[in-house]
């Protein structure tokens, strides 16, 4: 176990106004139980204590729809912790709702561009004109950030089999909005997939597969959305980012490399099994561990549940003060070395950074 957590993944929402094909997270509402502000900003504090200076990640949903999301990004900052959050950037539509963003809201901001395209962003999101207002959010953000000179503006690319081509057209408008980095994130299993019952994440791991297992029988096709998209053909992605590489000098990792390398190569081994649509109930996905996330994370739900990964184990409800420490120093690990399920490549868990310092 690490001496202290790097990052606390606070979910604030579970509602968001975009219908992405890749997550079923638009399909749920917000829980019954969600924290109220003094408790979530409770937990920043013992979070700030357990690891000064760490980075506080505010997701959803889309968070920035959500009422507590500056008065969370506010106290983090109080408390002398980073802040993160990733938008797909419908709600910042003018220079000052970016300037306020920046000054109040997250140190770095990632708006999400699942494709340099309109037509096939649009279609991913499934909301007309997501192309048109992320782009416009980046301008502004960039904009804004030039102007006061604070704050961190980049967007966050979803790599597919249709989009993976399409690397160095991406770079080039991505930059051209004045965003400094083009993060990677290849495409997982739907996120959301199994999870619309509220119950999902504290069944054991034996009664999740059974859950999953009744699902995918339901719904007899399974997750194809994974099953068509991912990303098969590594030789073909390297090869576009070690022309983006040198283009635009960007040093990247020949371990990220590695990881994308192993999870393509599953990809294309259960594409050939015929099971990729079963997705998040692949639990071989990669033939070693690409993840950490139980060496780094803390997820907390907006009921206040807290887990070491977004899927695995069931959580552990942080009630009172105090919970957040005694999770990070007593909760097991076993379920999570190993582990080889295809989250391990996600931005938010895999162990290798994609770029050098």
């Amino acid at each position: 176990m690490a001496a202290t957590p790097r990052f606390l993944f606070v979910e604030l929402t579970r509602r968001c106004p975009l219908q992405c094909l890749h997550c079923y997270y638009w399909r749920r509402g917000d829980s019954p139980l969600r924290m109220p502000q003094q408790r979530l900003e409770e937990l920043l504090e013992e979070y700030a204590e357990l690891a000064p200076g760490a980075a506080v990640v505010i997701c959803g949903g889309e968070a920035m729809t959500d009422p507590q999301y500056l008065p969370t990004c506010r106290k983090a900052r109080e408390l002398g912790l980073r802040v993160l959050s990733v938008t797909s950037g419908v709600t910042i539509t003018t220079p000052a709702i970016a300037e306020q963003v920046l000054r109040e809201g997250p140190h770095e901001i990632t708006v999400s561009l699942d494709a340099p395209r309109a037509d096939l962003h649009d279609t991913h999101r499934g909301l007309q004109n997501a192309f048109r207002r992320a782009c416009r959010a980046l301008k502004v953000l960039s904009e804004a950030r030039d102007q006061i000179g604070q704050g961190r503006v980049y967007c966050m690319g979803l790599v597919t089999a249709e989009t993976a081509p399409l690397l160095e057209e991406w770079h080039e408008l991505v930059f051209s909005l004045g965003a400094t980095k083009l993060k990677l994130n290849l495409l997982q299993p739907t996120f959301g997939f199994g999870m619309l019952d509220e119950n999902w994440t504290m069944l054991n791991l034996e009664d999740q597969a059974k859950e999953f297992e009744r699902l995918l029988a339901s719904e007899s096709s399974g997750d194809q959305h994974f099953a068509q998209y991912a990303v098969t053909d590594y030789p073909a992605l390297e090869a576009v980012l070690r022309r983006c590489d040198e283009r635009w000098g960007i040093r990247r990792n020949p371990e990220f490399l590695r990881s994308v390398r192993l999870y393509c190569e599953g990809a294309a081994q259960h594409r050939a099994f015929g099971d990729l649509h079963r997705g998040w109930l692949i639990q071989d996905f990669t033939t070693e561990p690409i993840c950490n996330s139980g060496e780094r994370n803390i997820m907390v739900t907006q009921d206040g549940i807290a887990r070491l990964c977004f899927m695995l184990p069931a959580g552990r409800l942080l009630e009172r003060r105090g919970d957040l420490r005694r999770f990070w120093e007593e909760e097991s690990r076993l379920t999570l070395t190993g582990c080889c399920r295809p989250c391990g490549i996600s931005h938010s868990v895999r162990e290798k950074s994609a770029t050098l310092p």
